[in-house]
C-alpha cells in the first residue's frame, strides 16, 4: 500500500486557457467571429498565475486476495470510497515504509506530495539524505525539486536551486560581477609578458575578449534594439566552463617562488575571475534547471526559462521570459504555431508587468498583468503600434486583455499540489 499521484483523475487546462474573455470565438470552418476586443478584468483569466490544483491527485491503492465460497469465485469488488487525505493517512504511510511520524517525516512526506511525487521509501530516503545538513530555511523544497528534475545523484543542485528561490542567482548581478573581473583580468594580461609565454598570452586575451563580447550582447542600451537570438545559453556555459578549468589550471602551474607585483597581481585577477564566472554558470545552470520537466508533471503546462539584465532597471532587476513546450513531445520541443509566451519585467514609470502572448495558428491574444490602473490604461494606448509590429511578421493581434492578477513565475516553474485537494481512495480489486 502506498501514496502516489492518480493520474487518471480529473485534470483542468494549466496555464494554457485560452478561455478569456477576449479570445474570438471561432466557427466550425475556422473563420473568426468576434473582432478584436479590448476588455479590463478583475477576476477573469484567474489561472494565469498558477496551474490549477488537481482534483483526485493521490491514490491509496490496498490489494486483498479473491475468497472462494461454495466452490465459486466471488467477482463483486467492494464499494470504491474517496475521501480528503488527512495528516492521519500521510502517519501511515510512514510506518507503511518504516519511518517514525515525526513531525520532521511527516513533512518531508507532504513536501514530496505536494510536487507530485509517488510517497515511496525511496523518495522519502532520497529527500532526506539530500536535506541533511543543510540549514536554509528552503532546503527541504529545494531537496525534492532537486529529485523531481531527476538530479537527485547531485547534491549540488540542491544548492543552485536554493539560491535560485532566494533570488540569489539573478543574471544582472552575476553579469555585472564578471564583466568587471574580466576587465581586471584583461589589465593583468598586460604586465603577464614576463612569465608568460607570447603565444599563449595572445591565445588567451583574444578568447577572453571574444566571450567579452558575448556578454556585452546580454547588456544592452534600452534604446537599442535586444536580439538574443545568436545567443546560446548551452554554449555560454562550455565555454566559460573552459575557460576556468583553464585558468585554474594556468594557476597550478605558476610556482609562488620569486613573486612579482605582476605576477601577484595577475594571480589575483584571475582568482577573481575564476570566482566570477563560478556565479555566472551558477546562474545559467539554475535557469537550464528550471527548463527541466518535472518527473511526474502536476499541470499541463511546461516551460523553457530564460533570465535577461532588465534594461530599463539597471544592477536592479531581471527580464524573465518563459516559452510552451509543446505538449505532445516528450523532449523539449516549441510548437511556434501553438503556444504562450510570457514576459515579465518591471520598469520605473510603470511598475511591475507581465505580458501573456497566446498563439494560435499566427493569431495572437495578449494579457497584460499590472496592480497599477495607469499602467493598463497605458497599454491600450499604445497597442495599435504593436499590432502593426506582428502585423509585419504575418502575425494578427485578435484580442487584448488587462488584468491587476499577478503573476508568480516560480510558481508556474514549479507548480505545487494543495494537499487540501488530494483525495485517499480505498477499492479492492
Amino acid at each position: 500500500m502506498g501514496l502516489g499521484i492518480n493520474a487518471s483523475g480529473p485534470r483542468h487546462s494549466g496555464i494554457f486557457d485560452t478561455s478569456v474573455k477576449s479570445s474570438p470565438k471561432v466557427d466550425e470552418a475556422g473563420n473568426i467571429k468576434k473582432a478584436f476586443s479590448i476588455e479590463e478584468s478583475q477576476g477573469v483569466n484567474k489561472n494565469v498565475n498558477a496551474p490549477p490544483a488537481v482534483d483526485s491527485a493521490a491514490k491509496v491503492s490496498a490489494l486483498k486476495p479473491v475468497t472462494k465460497a461454495d466452490g465459486t469465485t466471488s467477482t463483486s469488488p467492494r464499494e470504491t470510497i474517496a475521501r480528503p487525505i488527512s495528516r492521519a493517512d500521510i502517519v501511515d504511510q510512514l510506518v507503511h515504509i518504516q519511518k517514525a511520524p515525526t513531525t520532521e517525516n511527516i513533512q518531508i512526506m507532504s513536501t514530496i506530495l505536494q510536487f507530485g511525487l509517488e510517497a515511496s521509501g525511496p523518495n522519502f530516503e532520497t529527500v532526506q539524505t539530500l536535506v541533511k545538513g543543510r540549514k536554509s530555511t528552503n532546503s527541504l523544497e529545494s531537496s525534492v525539486v532537486s529529485l523531481s528534475k531527476g538530479l537527485a545523484e547531485t547534491p549540488r543542485s540542491v544548492d543552485i536551486i536554493g539560491h535560485f528561490l532566494n533570488n540569489q542567482l539573478q543574471i544582472n548581478q552575476q553579469l555585472q560581477q564578471l564583466q568587471s573581473d574580466m576587465s581586471q583580468f584583461q589589465l593583468g594580461m598586460n604586465f603577464a609578458s614576463t612569465f608568460l609565454d607570447s603565444g599563449l598570452l595572445a591565445g588567451l586575451s583574444a578568447a577572453v575578449s571574444e566571450l567579452d563580447d558575448s556578454l556585452k550582447k546580454l547588456s544592452k542600451d534600452p534604446n537599442d534594439r535586444m536580439d538574443w537570438s545568436e545567443l546560446s545559453r548551452g554554449g555560454l556555459i562550455k565555454d566559460f566552463k573552459t575557460l576556468y578549468e583553464f585558468i585554474g589550471g594556468l594557476r597550478q602551474k605558476m610556482s609562488n617562488e620569486g613573486m612579482t607585483s605582476a605576477l601577484e597581481r595577475f594571480l589575483k585577477a584571475s582568482t577573481n575571475l575564476q570566482s566570477g564566472i563560478a556565479g555566472f554558470l551558477e546562474s545559467l545552470t539554475s535557469q537550464a534547471i528550471m527548463s527541466e520537466q518535472v518527473a511526474q508533471q502536476v499541470g499541463n503546462d511546461r516551460f523553457g526559462y530564460w533570465q535577461f539584465p532588465n534594461p530599463w532597471m539597471q544592477g536592479q532587476a531581471v527580464m524573465e521570459l518563459l516559452v510552451r513546450k509543446d505538449p505532445l513531445k516528450k523532449k523539449t520541443e516549441y510548437n511556434t504555431q501553438k503556444t504562450r509566451i510570457i514576459v515579465k519585467f518591471e520598469t520605473q514609470d510603470l511598475g511591475e508587468m507581465a505580458v501573456v502572448l497566446d498563439i494560435l495558428d499566427k493569431k495572437i491574444w495578449m494579457t497584460v498583468s499590472s496592480d497599477r490602473a495607469d499602467s493598463r490604461q497605458l497599454v491600450t494606448k499604445w497597442i495599435g503600434e504593436f499590432k502593426d509590429q506582428v502585423s509585419a511578421h504575418d502575425y494578427e493581434l485578435v484580442g487584448l486583455q488587462t488584468t491587476e492578477k499577478r503573476i508568480d513565475i516560480k510558481q508556474l516553474l514549479l507548480p505545487k499540489l494543495n494537499l487540501d485537494t488530494l483525495s485517499r481512495i480505498n477499492t479492492e480489486v
